[in-house]
């Protein structure tokens, strides 16, 4: 061994005792050290080691070293990385991986630091703060919120504007205010009241809902009250999340795997598959959201034209798949059991009467249907509280 290795292992062997998880802990000020600091440090340690020990051609025949790695990358690296990409690019003609989802990510589901998301302002027909609609609040005017997920927030026009028509026609002043957004839940919709209730006098605030709450925590993101895509969005780091958006090669290992690189698996594995009250939690969360909501209308909102401003919760109907069907029940159950002091309307019996376009969604004159039976609720409200 020449003089020259011997050098470079004794800075590395310097290097090390510098630079390792022990010493770091030693001159940490805030201990202790983060998972990610561990990790880097480790990492670095590594790199130390291995130039210690190949110095000689890593670093001093930067020319050998230069002719291997060009050798390397014309010959076998640029090559695979084609047939990778061409692979790729046929396995996403043929659908495999996840869809780019491009309108609902960036238009629909736009990043907010309140609610975690809701359209994007000024996009598509949603006005300055990302919902459809014009938001008219006038002085003698009845106003009515709808909040909800896609069910509020599709439909042309949406239930919350059929429910505005029919009013007018019987000459009744109303504004609606259309507080939907694409996959969003009760939990997210409670934020959103609580960051609208000093801007806009509302006189009743309807929380429409039940999938987001119950059946979408069975398929995307399983921990009770966090959007169904808050493991992705939030937790997933930026490098992962573009390959399994972009990638049909990592979407579809992804979506064999049940979300072994999404993180998706370990988060179910810790709730659905090993927590016996996940289910239980889950409606007992829908219950605390309500129960919120409900707290910030009568206390915190205000009325623009009847004397109190009135809540109302809305179970709302659909084709429950077979692995939701038990936290469905439960939260049937519990629609007669709970003890709530607010307008609570359980319509999942309007299953058999509307038609779907899919599990969830209503074709547009079953829209109708339901906007007629919001009406009836709506109209008691009027008459006692708004006369």
């Amino acid at each position: 061994m020449g003089w020259t290795n011997r050098k470079f292992l004794l800075i590395g062997i310097f290097l090390l005792i510098l630079i390792n998880e022990f010493t770091l802990k030693i001159f940490d000020k805030n201990p202790p050290l983060s998972d990610r600091t561990i990790l880097a440090a480790r990492y670095i340690d590594l790199l130390i080691i291995f130039f210690a020990l190949t110095a000689k051609r890593t670093i001093l025949d930067w020319k050998y070293s230069l002719l291997k790695i060009s050798n390397f990358i014309i010959k076998y690296l640029m090559p695979s990385i084609i047939v990778i990409i061409l692979l790729d690019i046929s396995l996403s003609l043929v659908g495999l991986g996840y869809p780019t989802h491009y309108k609902h990510e960036n238009l629909q589901r736009f990043p907010h630091p309140t609610d975690s998301f809701r359209g994007k302002p000024n996009a598509l027909d949603h006005n300055e703060y990302g919902f459809r609609g014009k938001f008219e609040d006038t002085k003698n005017t009845i106003n009515i919120a709808m909040f909800g997920g896609s069910t509020t927030y599709l439909g042309n026009p949406p239930i919350i504007q059929i429910i505005r028509e029919e009013l007018l026609e019987e000459k009744i002043n109303v504004n609606v205010f259309n507080f939907g957004s694409i996959s969003s839940n009760h939990s997210q919709h409670t934020h959103r009241l609580l960051d609208f209730s000093d801007r806009i006098n509302m006189d009743i605030v309807i929380f429409y809902g039940g999938w987001n709450e119950v059946v979408n925590y069975t398929n995307y993101d399983s921990r009770p009250g966090y959007p169904y895509n808050f493991f992705y969005r939030n937790e997933l780091n930026p490098g992962l999340q573009s390959l399994i958006r972009y990638s049909s090669i990592f979407g579809t290992i992804d979506i064999l795997t049940n979300g072994a690189i999404s993180g998706l698996k370990t988060i179910r594995e810790t709730t659905i598959l090993s927590d016996p009250d996940w289910s239980d939690k889950l409606i007992l969360n829908y219950w605390r959201d309500l129960k919120i909501a409900n707290e910030i209308t009568t206390k915190i909102v205000k009325p623009n034209y009847c004397k109190k401003t009135s809540f109302i919760s809305i179970i709302q109907p659909g084709k429950v798949p077979k692995r939701a069907e038990g936290a469905w029940a439960k939260l049937l159950k519990s629609s007669n059991s709970f003890d709530y002091n607010w307008i609570h309307q359980n319509l999942y019996n309007m299953k058999d009467k509307v038609k779907f376009s899919d599990l969830s969604h209503l074709e547009q004159d079953s829209r109708k249907l339901m906007a007629h039976e919001f009406l009836k609720i709506i109209k008691k409200i009027l008459l006692s509280n708004c006369r």
